[in-house]
This record gives C-alpha cells, structure tokens and sequence, in this order.
C-alpha cells in the first residue's frame, strides 16, 4: 500500500500570528508583524535600515493597528518613520533590539495621533533607542499617549511637538532616559505643548549636561526614580498636579526652576531623598504665584555656590504670592561655611497666607526661615522646628521676619 502525503505551503501572512497575551481582546482582534535584520534575525520584512519599519507600519495602517515585532539587531534610520496608528513597538530585549536614529535635525520614529487618549495610544518595549554621532532627538511625540516599558533611550532626547497647548502623554516603567550632548533634556518641548497626565514609576533619569525636563506641565507625577542631572525640570509654563515620591535625586544646580510668570498649584515632593552637589541657584525655586505646595518627609543636603558673605541663596524660595503651603517633617542641611537660608519667602508686596512649616530641622543655615516682603503674611506658622545653625555661620537667625503686615504664630521651636 502506497500512502500519499500532502504538504500544503499555506500564505503565512502577518495576521494569521498573535503577539498580544492569549485571551485578551486584543489578541483576538490585532495582528502581528516582525522585523529581522536579515542577517541573524529573520522576520516579515528584513533590512537594517528604514524601509522594513514603513512596509511594516504600512501593513498594519491597513488593518487599523496591531503589533511589531522588532528582533535582535541594530537599525540605523536615515529617513524618519511616522507611525499614525495606535501599535505596539516590541523588542527582543534593550541589550539587543536598538534603533540608532541618524535623521538629521529629526527624531527617528514620530508618533503621533489626532488626540492622546488612554483607548487611542501607542505602546513602547523591550528595546534601546539612541542616536548617532551628531544627531539629538530619538523620538518625537505630537498629540499621543505612548506607554513606555524596559525602554533605554540612549544618547538623544524625547521631542514634545505639535503647537502651543499640545497635549502629549508618556506612562513610563522601568525605563532609562540618558541624552546625551551639552543641550538636551531628557523630554522637550518643541513650540509650548503640554506634557500631560504623565506618570514615571522606577525610572532612571540621567541627564549631565541639561535637566530631565523642560515643558509645561499639567499632571505628572514621579515615584520610586532616580535622578542624576544639572537640575530635574524648568517648567515653562503654568504647572498643574506636579508630584514626586520616595525619588532619589542627585543634581548640580536645582532641582526645580520655573520664571515669575509661572503659577504653580498642587505641587507635592514626598519622602524624597536630595542631594545638590554644587548649587547657584535656589533648590527649589517658585519664582511665580504658587498654592497648594506640599513638601513633606524630605531629606535635602545643599552645598550651595555661595561664599560666606554676600546675598544669601536658599533652599525653598517662594518669590510671589502663595496659598495654603505646607512644608513639614523635612531635614534639610546645608554645608559647612555657606551664606545659604533654609526656606524664603519674598517678593515685594507678596502675599502669603495660609503657610505652615513644622516639625523640620535646619542644620548649618544662615538663616533658617526667612519672611522679607512689604506685603501681607496672614495665618503663617512656624512651629516645632528644630534650628542648629552651626558653628561656620557667619550670622545665624532661626526665624527672620522682616514684613510690612505678618500675623501668624510661632511657637514651640
């Protein structure tokens, strides 16, 4: 008996294969497709270069989204590709799935939709994105909402863009922001957008020569993530809902710097850990209206670039009218042989109402809460402090008030 076998070579076309988890909705619904190199890795479309990304990114435009699958190797973009459609960007892992950007003056991959919406996002993983020698931006976002995961962005920086009051939204995890070059934040506004609704959690932030941002602000919080940087953020417009928790950060400059015509409310900086190497500007620096500033639990170690005489520098400056401020339980040193004061508030003709700092120590200050303005200080207290100014102090004041009209309470310091 003869038995006759046959193979049938089926069309082994990308929507037939699923990357999303087994069950999920979208796993039943959107297809997969995958990038080799060509060389080691094989997959849909092959190729070093640009070209497999936009066969791919054309691919599953047809089919209103889906996933893309990046192998292990190395692919150098010369040309940008503009994604339009809400996909999945996943790699091999951030060791082995790199995309070198050498586009000039552009990023290599923009992302960008008609809105940043949690049901119409992008979703970024497991890969490495960097840059070459002379190029800046690795990614651009226009109005999108893009969830980052075990990214490494290497060497170049995240270009906000759209227009002025552009909403852009970024949900990162376990990533590390390193640019490089001597003017680059780690995220960057092109013309005014908004960073909005954004939320960093275990992240790294390295940025040596600039800070890890620089855009308007309207909700984002960090939590759990490290900073290592010439000052954390310059917000360059109102900010809104700015949050840090249990961080640990390392700067050279600041941590914080926003101009005198900045609002700032709702901002909070928890059980955080500072250190400010080798400070010329204020700590944190409210040069604007600011209310409903809460900072609380904080170490903060300054070694200001002052000398011991002239104007002293501060660690928390408020320089125009603030409102409900709560500034407690903080242990803030300062170094040794410094001119630097504790917490300010300034501004002529300035109001401050609603202040309460308690239960902080001061160590090494010049002075440790400073109130200089000719305006209104209204239920403002200072109370349960504790006020070592040190040996090295050229003058020393627990509490200096110099205020054309305070009424508040002081007690118990």
């Amino acid at each position: 008996t003869t038995e006759i076998y046959t193979l049938s070579l089926h069309d082994a076309r990308p929507i037939s294969r699923y990357l999303h988890p087994v069950g999920s909705i979208a796993g039943a619904r959107m297809p997969t497709v995958s990038i080799g190199d060509g060389t080691s890795t094989f997959g849909d479309y092959n190729g070093t270069d640009e070209t497999p990304f936009n066969s791919a990114v054309t691919f599953l435009n047809t089919q209103g989204g889906g996933t893309l699958l990046v192998k292990a190797g190395t692919y150098v973009i010369a040309n940008q590709v503009s994604i339009t459609t809400a996909i999945t960007i996943v790699g091999e892992g951030k060791d082995v799935t790199i995309i070198q950007n050498n586009v000039v003056g552009m990023a290599a991959i923009k992302l960008v939709l008609a809105a940043a919406t949690d049901t119409n996002k992008m979703v970024l993983s497991e890969l490495q994105m960097t840059v070459g020698t002379g190029y800046e931006y690795i990614l651009e976002l226009s109005a999108v909402t893009v969830h980052m995961t075990n990214i490494y962005l290497n060497g170049g920086s995240i270009i906000v863009s759209g227009g002025s009051g552009i909403q852009s939204r970024i949900v990162a995890d376990s990533c590390r922001f390193e640019p490089g070059g001597t003017e680059l934040n780690v995220i960057q506004a092109s013309a005014g957008e908004v960073l909005f609704r954004s939320s960093f959690h275990n992240c790294d932030f390295i940025a040596s020569s600039l800070g890890c941002f620089e855009i308007d602000i309207n909700s984002v919080s960090f939590t759990q993530t490290q900073f290592n940087c010439v000052r954390v953020g310059t917000v360059l417009g109102n900010s809104e809902n700015l949050s840090f928790q249990d961080c640990q950060i390392t700067c050279s400059l600041q941590v914080l710097a926003t101009s005198s015509a900045v609002t700032t409310t709702n901002f909070s900086m928890q059980d955080c850990d500072i250190t400010v190497t080798a400070a010329g500007a204020d700590t944190l620096d409210f040069n604007g209206n600011a209310a409903n500033i809460l900072i609380k639990n904080n170490k903060i170690d300054t070694t200001w670039g002052g000398t011991t005489t002239g104007s002293p520098g501060l660690v928390i400056s408020f320089a125009a009218n603030t409102d409900v401020i709560e500034i407690s339980g903080n242990d803030i040193t300062i170094n040794t042989g410094q001119v630097v004061d504790g917490i300010g508030f300034e501004g002529a003709a300035s109001t401050h109402y609603n202040v309460n700092i308690r239960g902080n120590t001061f160590t090494r200050f010049y002075r440790g809460v400073r109130v200089l303005t000719t305006g209104i200080s209204r239920s403002f207290t200072v109370a349960d402090n504790y006020f070592d100014g040190g040996s090295e102090a050229v003058e020393q004041h627990g509490i200096y008030i110099a205020d054309g009209d305070f009424e508040g309470t002081i007690r118990g310091n």
